[in-house]
């Protein structure tokens, strides 16, 4: 049994009647017995009364009705919908969109990395062989002046995604260096030269969650190097293998391994006495491994 209690007259209940703010015995929603109930206006909002529910019969605390079965699930479902609604958006602005089409991707690669490098040189009938294994950071591994025991050289690149997962693009890098050499015989030689790089590919993505992939790449890197008396050039065959971790929207941090396997190279030098040119054939591989940085944008 429930009692109506009418917030425009004085409180009124199967027991009897209490006037405003005087306590009086009712059956609440709860049916729970011997609960005090009292109600007071609330100045000027008009006649509004409160009706509160307590044993020890306080006035100012107001009650309310309970939830019924029916309530209590829609607001539970609603509470499941919203959070399932926060969680979806939540994780389709963090997905990984990265490698669809019409996507530019511009990147800083082999910023930092370890590789073995094996070179070797012909001259007159002669082979000498080079073998070298560097750690990079933001610089490059030339060694001894010499710039082909190398292709970890930090560079930028350009990839555009063609249709989705499908990229074509193209790393640029350049280099300076300069040397002097000394000895008790002959005079002071001092050298400088410039270094360029331009490796084509093409690439395709693979996702193995929203967050991690792998972009395998296949190309060619051909270089080009000039001094004072020396101009050389050589062509590789690229490979590489990173995988991919967006963990920032439109920011891909990439690391894994590479391979540049030499297929040929030449050089000459010109003797600055007599004009004379001397031609050294090279051959240089590496294997390592490398890391880079991209944003990317686009449709």
């Amino acid at each position: 049994m429930n009692t109506w209690v009418d917030p425009c007259h004085p409180a009124e209940s199967a027991f009897g009647r209490a006037e405003p703010g005087q306590p009086f015995r009712t059956l609440n929603w709860f049916a729970r017995p011997r609960l005090r109930a009292a109600i007071h206006p609330l100045g000027q909002l008009g006649r509004v009364w409160y009706l509160s529910v307590a044993q020890t019969g306080n006035v100012g605390q107001r009650a309310h009705p309970p939830n019924t079965r029916d309530e209590i699930s829609m607001k539970r479902t609603f509470q499941c919908a919203l959070a399932g609604t926060i969680l979806l958006a939540s994780s389709s602005v963090w997905a990984q969109d990265f490698g669809q089409k019409g996507q530019v991707a511009i990147s800083a690669e082999r910023l930092f990395g370890i590789a073995y490098d094996h070179s070797s040189t012909t001259q007159n009938g002669l082979d000498t062989t080079y073998k070298t294994t560097t750690i990079s950071l933001l610089s490059s591994p030339v060694v001894g002046g010499n710039p082909w025991l190398g292709y970890g050289s930090p560079r930028v690149a350009g990839d555009y995604f063609i249709i989705d997962h499908l990229s074509l693009g193209a790393a640029l890098g350049y280099q300076h260096w300069s040397t002097t050499r000394q000895a008790p015989v002959v005079p002071e030689n001092n050298q400088s030269g410039d270094g360029f790089t331009f490796a084509p590919r093409v690439g395709y993505t693979f996702a193995f969650t929203d967050k991690i992939g792998i972009w395998p790449r296949a190309g060619f890197t051909y270089r080009t190097f000039s001094a004072q008396n020396t101009s050389a050039h050589d062509l590789a065959f690229t490979l590489e293998a990173p995988f991919t971790f967006n963990l920032i929207p439109h920011v891909v941090f990439w690391g894994g391994p590479t391979l540049d396997l030499g297929l040929s190279g030449s050089s000459s030098v010109q003797n600055p006495n007599n004009g004379a040119t001397t031609s050294i054939d090279f051959n240089a591989t590496e294997i390592g491994i490398q890391t880079a940085l991209l944003i990317y944008f686009g449709t």
